[in-house]
């Protein structure tokens, strides 16, 4: 057993400072999440209290954990994005560890400075089903479109933002089988001022 800290500003102005500490029991599983918060770029911090939104769900025979990555501002919307890789897995992990699992990178918008976030969206390059909060054994939603999101979001100098996720993709070898491999695919996100949201574009997976 070991504990895991991590720590990522959360205020476009560089002072609001946010540190999560997890506890690693099985495999790469991070559980019991606490969090706390200094405003004063880490010269005082507020006391550790359980953060729901960072730990593991389990429901229905299926867990659910978040890891949710640093927040970038883009000054040309006043907004605020950031990456989850949401892994999903078959019974639970804080038990069992690793058994069967999927991973999907979603995606979240903040108005106020990160202080609280609109609803995940998927990152999608192919059919099938949306994210939802409730049905978490959804097929369709587990089988497609899963990817693992790690990279950065940067912005464009022509606008908007980009990233990428680490895919499988299926490619045919020098002696002429098929070979599934990671590969990874692009994303550019595009505001739309009419719908007051990104519009993402997948590229073809590399």
């Amino acid at each position: 057993q070991s504990h895991v800290i991590s720590n990522m500003y959360l205020s476009p102005r560089g002072l609001r400072r946010l540190q999560v500490r997890t506890t690693q029991i099985h495999d790469d599983v991070y559980q019991d999440a606490e969090s706390r918060f200094s405003d004063d770029n880490g010269r005082t911090w507020s006391d550790f209290h359980r953060d729901s939104e960072r730990d593991i769900t389990f429901e229905s025979g299926y867990a659910r954990e978040p890891y949710i990555f640093s927040p970038i501002y883009d000054p040309t919307t006043d907004r605020m994005i950031r990456l989850t890789m949401l892994r999903t897995h078959k019974g639970d992990p804080r038990i069992d560890g690793y058994k069967q699992l999927w991973d999907h990178s979603l995606w979240q918008i903040s108005e106020n400075e990160g202080h609280t976030w609109n609803s995940p969206s998927l990152l999608k390059y192919e059919e099938g089903a949306d994210y939802s909060i409730t049905e978490q054994g959804n097929e369709e939603y587990l089988e497609h479109n899963r990817s693992y999101t790690g990279y950065n979001l940067l912005r464009l100098n022509e606008g908007g933002l980009a990233t990428a996720c680490t895919i499988s993709t299926e490619i045919t070898n020098e002696q002429g089988a098929k070979e599934t491999v990671g590969g990874v695919v692009l994303f550019v996100g595009k505001w739309d001022a009419t719908q007051k949201n990104y519009q993402w574009q997948a590229s073809n997976p590399v």
